[in-house]
């Protein structure tokens, strides 16, 4: 199944979807913190940080794609090792 993704007013395959570097909501984060499920930050491939509130506004953390996410880390470094990084 592809994933689909709404950007700028039009759904496109995910692989085709784009967002300019210059655009306004990208660069100043325009809302889409204050609306979040969740959100999360990474440092290498191993590690996934929750964000507990962005400009005092709490988001539910850990979210649930934040605890999946970490869980499949977790069975990947035993399996694997631990990456580099």
């Amino acid at each position: 199944m592809a994933l689909i993704c709404y950007v700028n007013g039009v759904f496109r395959a995910a692989e085709e979807a784009r967002v300019s570097a210059f655009d306004h909501g990208f660069l100043y984060g325009d809302g889409i913190f204050y609306t979040a499920d969740e959100a999360f930050v990474t440092s290498s491939f191993s590690r996934v940080h929750p964000v507990a509130e962005v400009d005092g506004r709490p988001i539910p953390c850990p979210g649930a794609l934040t605890v999946r996410l970490r869980a499949q880390l977790a069975t990947l470094a035993q399996t694997e090792g631990e990456p580099v990084g």
